[in-house]
């Protein structure tokens, strides 16, 4: 999942051509609401977003269609193909439901100090970290009562 870095996409079709890539839904949605604001139509591309079936998603893009046909037409650029973005078209093997890429963003921030080093160093480093707060976790949980 990215946020749609360009280079990003082809790096990592490169490298892993049958991975499935998929577009942050927060982040498309900033870019969408500089042009197409509202609460009605926000509501609309998140529920078109979460809905798991076919049916429902058409019927959430027809109803953005109703809405406002320009912001409908926004979403018909290639990039920003309907099966990045939406559970209903994603892919079943990959065992994922995910919209948004907070958990990468966290786990960037959390190795920020260890990023420009070279790899191994970058894995000692993010090995340490976790060790140290699985202790510190440990540690809590062992002074609990109850």
């Amino acid at each position: 999942m990215s946020d749609r870095y360009k280079g990003l996409i082809g790096a990592v079709k490169d490298l892993n051509p049958n991975a499935e890539h998929r577009n942050c839904v927060r982040h498309m949605y900033q870019d969408f609401r500089q042009k197409h604001k509202g609460k009605n139509l926000k509501d609309l591309v998140w529920n078109a977003a979460r809905v798991s079936n076919e049916v429902l998603f058409k019927k959430f893009l027809d109803e953005l269609e109703n809405e406002d046909k320009e912001a409908r037409e926004w979403f018909n650029h290639p990039e920003r193909p309907f099966n990045t973005w939406t559970r209903a078209l994603f892919k079943c093997h990959t065992k994922c439901d995910m919209l948004l890429n907070n958990l990468c963003e966290s786990f960037n921030r959390y190795i920020l100090d260890a990023r420009d080093k070279a790899i191994i160093t970058v894995l000692e480093m993010i090995k340490n970290k976790l060790m140290r707060r699985l202790f510190k976790k440990k540690s809590g949980l062992r002074d609990t009562k109850g």
